[in-house]
């Protein structure tokens, strides 16, 4: 099966897991997903099993010695794969996936970081909106709420890299940001990103400044300063005489 499979120790129906308490809210695709309860499921514990949309259902189980486990959110529930299929951007796609550049993560696979605001923007979002009206009666957008929190990152992240003297971020900050920014194009929250292992301290700022269509302006620096370069060369040739 693809994708990441979940265990929570100690519940034994649905109605018992309340996945907004354990960050796991954004990750489910619409619709049914495979789900019940399982004797003994990592740790030893009586549970609630639950999937990603596995290819069938009928792969939907607990074993061990398929699957690789890790405890998550200090214990309160698990989090894991198959060994044969550990989860890769493609797997865990959003339906919707937004408009960004290309980041080469800590294990090896390239995955699109959406861009929230386009270089040479200072205010503003790039992000889907929704077309309503403001408190007076008169046509306006606002961000869809899904995206709002890309929103305030660009926001964040723009000032931090453009105020004056700089901003340095929290480290919290930084990685809450960049699990934001990752969980926008895939379904996947902090703990499985922990588990993975796909970030790394450089890396997570690389994924804020892409939310500002950070290559974008680095790719104009680099044309500007080129023509810069050329011109100069162009003044200090010598000129040469026709005979």
């Amino acid at each position: 099966m693809s994708g990441f499979l979940y265990f929570v120790p100690g519940k034994t129906a649905g109605g018992q897991v309340d996945l907004a308490e354990l960050g796991l809210d954004g990750v489910f695709p619409p619709g049914k997903a495979p789900a019940g309860a399982c004797m003994e499921g990592p740790g030893g514990d009586r549970g609630w099993l639950m999937a990603i949309a596995p290819k069938q259902f009928e792969d939907f189980r607990y074993s061990p010695n398929a699957q690789e486990w890790h405890r998550a959110m200090g214990g309160a529930f698990w989090v894991g794969w198959d060994k044969q299929d550990k989860p890769k951007p493609a797997n865990l796609q959003r339906e919707r996936l937004l408009d960004g550049h290309p980041i080469i993560l800590a294990d090896g696979n390239s995955w699109q970081i959406p861009v929230a605001r386009l270089a040479g923007m200072t205010t503003g979002y790039v992000l889907p909106k929704v077309m309503g009206l403001d408190e007076d009666g008169n046509p306006a957008e606002t961000v869809e709420s899904r995206y709002q929190m890309l929103a305030e990152a660009a926001d964040i992240v723009y000032s931090a890299q453009h105020g004056d003297g700089g901003t340095v971020l929290p480290y919290e900050e930084v990685e809450r940001i960049a699990v934001g920014a990752l969980s926008a194009n895939y379904r996947i929250g902090r703990w499985g990103i922990r588990a993975l292992g796909i970030l790394t301290t450089e890396n997570m700022k690389d994924i804020l400044l892409w939310l500002i269509d950070w290559p974008t302006l680095k790719r104009f620096q680099a044309e500007l300063a080129a023509q810069a370069a050329q011109k100069k060369n162009d003044a200090t040739e010598p000129e040469t005489a026709t005979v």
